[in-house]
This record gives C-alpha cells, sequence and structure tokens, in this order.
C-alpha cells in the first residue's frame, strides 16, 4: 500500500495538526488554517465541528486551566466547552493584535479571563497579541468618550473598567521585565491625567464594594436613606449602582455573572504605579536615620534619609508578578498534585490562585443588602497583618471641596502632594464559642454609623494584651477574647 495521508489514523493525524499549530507557541494557530485545507479528507476529521477533542487539547497547550478547575468544576474542561472557549480567547487575541476597537466590551472581558486565570500561558498569549499596546491605545482614544454628556467627567462604564483594570495587570508586560521603568516621564505624565478624575473623587466613583462606614453586613433592606451628604458629584457615602455593571456570559460553558472591576481602585493602582517609577528625593535636612533622630531630640514620627531610601526600594502598587511559560511544568509530582486541587487554600502558590478572592468577590459580592450562601471564600485571615509602605496624596483643602461642590471637572485640580506613609497592622481574631465585641457607632445613626471613625470599635473601649491573647472590654460590660494571626503559626482557626 503506498503511503498515504488517508491512511493515517485519527490520532496521527491529530498529532500533526496540534505540532503545526503550536509550532510558533505563544501565538495564535494559524498555521492550522492551511493545514486544514490540505484535503475533504482532513478537514472531516479535524474540523472545529467535527473535533472538539482536538481543539480541547490545543487549549490545553495554548492556555492555563487550573482556575477553571477550582472556580467551575471538572465540567468546565470537557472537550466541548473547553474547544468553545479556544475559539472566544482565539478571536479576542486577534482583535488585540489588530488594535480593534470596534467591540471592545467582548474583547475585554475575555483578556480579562484570561488575566485573572493567567498562570504563565496566558499572560505569554496576552503578551504577544500586544495587549498592554491595545490597552494604552484604548485609554488614550476612548476613555473620555461621552465625557462632555457627564460634565467632563469619564464615564464608569464596563469597557473603561474593564480598560483600567487590564491597564494596571499590563504595566510590566513586552520585551523588559521592568516596562514601567523604560516609560518617559511624559508618558507616565499623561497616563496619569487621563486617569486622574477616576482617583481623586470618591464620591462620584465608588472605591468599595460598600462604603466602609458599614461594619455589619448585608445591609438591612429597611435601611432606605443611605447618605449622609448630597452634593452635585451625587450621595455621600457612594455605593455602586450595579445597575448595568454586572455581566451574564457563558464562559468554559457554564453561566457566569459577575461584577465589573472597579474603576476606581485599578486606576488608584495604575496612578500610583506611575507615580512610584520616580523616587522620593533624598531632603538634606533630615536625620540620617532613626538613631542620629533620638540623638538630635526628635522624637516625633517623622521620616529620615534611612526611611526614604527604604522606601524607594519598595513598591506599594507593585506590579503583578510574573510566571514562565511552562511553571507547571517544572513543579514537582506533589506540588502539581497539590496545585491541581479542586478548591483554593492559603497553600496554593499558583498566580490564579492569588486572584481566587477577588474573583469571588466580583462574583458573589454585588449587592450589599443580599448574602450569597455559596458566595465561596472572600477573605483570607492574615492579608492585611504586616508592614505598609507607601504614598499618600494630600489634595490642597480648597480644591477638593471645590471639585466635590462643582459639578464640571477642571484639568489638573485637586493640586496634590504626595508623601510618604508606613504603618504596621496585626490582626486579632474572635473565633467562636467566643463573643465579639459589638461595634461602634453613633446611637442616632443606626445602619448608617457603625463608628468606622473609631476603627468600628465602641467608644472607652479598653485592651490588654498576653501571651497571643487580646481582651476587649467597654465600661460595665464583659471582656471579649481575641487571638492574634500569625502566619505560619497554628490557631483555632485551623481547629474549626
Amino acid at each position: 500500500m503506498r503511503p498515504s495521508i488517508f491512511n493515517l489514523p485519527l490520532w496521527a493525524l491529530e498529532q500533526v495538526a496540534l505540532d503545526v499549530a503550536v509550532d510558533d507557541a505563544p501565538g495564535l494557530p494559524q498555521d492550522l488554517v492551511p493545514f486544514l485545507q490540505t484535503c475533504k479528507h482532513v478537514y472531516s476529521m479535524l474540523s472545529f465541528r467535527h473535533n472538539s477533542y482536538l481543539y480541547a487539547r490545543l487549549f490545553r497547550i495554548m492556555f492555563d486551566t487550573l482556575a477553571v478547575r477550582r472556580r467551575f468544576g471538572d465540567e468546565a474542561l470537557y472537550s466541548p466547552n473547553l474547544s468553545a472557549q479556544l475559539r472566544s480567547y482565539c478571536r479576542a487575541l486577534a482583535c488585540i493584535r489588530a488594535l480593534d476597537f470596534e467591540a471592545p466590551a467582548d474583547v475585554l472581558w475575555q483578556a480579562f479571563f484570561m488575566v485573572m486565570e493567567n498562570d504563565g500561558r496566558n499572560q505569554a498569549q496576552l503578551e504577544k497579541a500586544g495587549l498592554r499596546r491595545y490597552v494604552d491605545g484604548f485609554v488614550r482614544q476612548k476613555l473620555l468618550a461621552h465625557s462632555e454628556e457627564n460634565h467632563g467627567w469619564p464615564a464608569e462604564s464596563t469597557v473603561n473598567a474593564l480598560a483600567l483594570c487590564l491597564m494596571w495587570h499590563t504595566s510590566d508586560y513586552g520585551k523588559s521585565r521592568h516596562a514601567l521603568q523604560h516609560e518617559s516621564a511624559e508618558t507616565r505624565r499623561e497616563v496619569m491625567e487621563l486617569i486622574r478624575p477616576f482617583v481623586v473623587n470618591p464620591v462620584r466613583y465608588a472605591p468599595f464594594h460598600t462604603p466602609d462606614n458599614h461594619f455589619v453586613l448585608p445591609v438591612p433592606h429597611d435601611f432606605q436613606h443611605p447618605y449622609t451628604h448630597r452634593t452635585p458629584q451625587g450621595l455621600y457615602p457612594p455605593y455602586r449602582n450595579t445597575d448595568g455593571m454586572v455581566s451574564e456570559h457563558e464562559h468554559f460553558g457554564r453561566p457566569l455573572c459577575i461584577l465589573q472591576p472597579s474603576a476606581s481602585l485599578y486606576a488608584k493602582l495604575v496612578y500610583f504605579s506611575r507615580l512610584e517609577a520616580a523616587p522620593f528625593p533624598i531632603p538634606t535636612d533630615r536625620p540620617e536615620d532613626r538613631a542620629a533622630a533620638d540623638a538630635l531630640g526628635l522624637h516625633e514620627p517623622e521620616p529620615t534619609r534611612e526611611d526614604f531610601r527604604i522606601f524607594n526600594t519598595h513598591k506599594g502598587a507593585a506590579v503583578v508578578a510574573r510566571r514562565p511559560w511552562d511553571w507547571f511544568e517544572k513543579l514537582s509530582a506533589e506540588e502539581r498534585r497539590r496545585e491541581s486541587d479542586d478548591a483554593w487554600s492559603a497553600a496554593l502558590t499558583s498566580l490564579s490562585a492569588q486572584q481566587d478572592l477577588a474573583w469571588n468577590r466580583m462574583r458573589f459580592c454585588h449587592n450589599p443588602r443580599l448574602d450569597p450562601v455559596e458566595k465561596g471564600v472572600v477573605y483570607a485571615p492574615g492579608s492585611i497583618a504586616g508592614q505598609w509602605m507607601g504614598r499618600l496624596l494630600m489634595p490642597d483643602g480648597a480644591d477638593y471641596f471645590s471639585m466635590v461642590r462643582s459639578l464640571r471637572f477642571v484639568p489638573q485640580t485637586p493640586r496634590m502632594v504626595t508623601l510618604p506613609v508606613s504603618f504596621r497592622l496585626r490582626e486579632h481574631h474572635c473565633i467562636s464559642p467566643d463573643e465579639p465585641l459589638a461595634h461602634g457607632g453613633a446611637p442616632a445613626r443606626p445602619m448608617l454609623d457603625d463608628g468606622v471613625a473609631n476603627g468600628w470599635l465602641p467608644e472607652a473601649t479598653v485592651f490588654t494584651e498576653h501571651a497571643g491573647l487580646v481582651r476587649a472590654s467597654v465600661p460595665h460590660g464583659p471582656r471579649h477574647r481575641y487571638e492574634t494571626f500569625r502566619a505560619g503559626r497554628p490557631n483555632t482557626h485551623d481547629a474549626r
């Protein structure tokens, strides 16, 4: 029998197709198209319609799947679902590469999903397609679209929120591993001015899922007047109006309802990442270090020259970490087994696992008046414990209140100065069956003020600490027991 492509078994044809498709990985499988056009026999055996198994295998080679299994279960990894997602992702990558802004919402959502599921392969694909260039172009050309309808303020639209989120996630994409350092000062300034409205106006652009005056969630349904001030910018405190902010998708064959990212949060990350690219100048009129300050009798908590040098080595808005394309394959068998777990845990080291809590908040924390039964883990104990360093934007008071009271956006206002800030936080947990301290707040404003101005604590709270335990009490009240959380050390949480 003469050798012929018609005599090849299906598995051999599939392997040839895969080799052709990923010959230039990462990148789109463009060479697969001419191979499918070889003859009717090859097409009938390997076409998308007739061979979802082949395209599911191709998806696993091109993209990451660890997060998909954790978030949606094994059914999401069935061949029809993977092959359909391959088509969606490849179409989005093609639009990104072509700088096609005709249907940005779908492209930006698909890029966002890839970012949230990234463990190395997705980032490589997005970087190869030029997502950083695409998002930069979108922000420069489209962010202020229709802003005149809002008196000069950019819209908190889904596409704008996604673009700002992706701009942050792609801050270090490119041939350089330190792309931000290679941006010119003028480029950084242009980006910072474009996104300034989202950074400086917490009344128009809500920075939280729920205002921080609430300690107890969900907010009661009978809470009818959730504001303290009316301004031309809106009500304060600002509650996100999620009408139009929640999108429905079919993702890996599963229905997905998800809240758009916070435009305010990601604008701040983009802004500060550019701000931190320029180091603080070291003042010459400050003591060299803390010992020198003490020797001079300067005991106020002001930074020394040594503190400024430490600040300059630390990035409060550090860019997202990177992983190589073959990160998973380089793990040991035991590490691969652990990382393939079908549920999130603090022991996971994958990049996508670090996004799981934010993913759960976007999926299930849409409405502060609801408490979804199956919302997953939305906070990991110890997340805020540790040393925090960053920069504080201090606006001119007159400029700031003029902005809040005005309907129209005035560029380059309010004027701001940047100050270094540093503090250390510890977490103390009250664990059942112990009863926690009641939240604080003003009795005259129940439900509106849970005591945020006093750390949500009742007035006159007294603390004592001994042997890793904190006891809190108020006058004429019982004592409440809290354990100090220390990462890596056993605690009562472990026994629950």
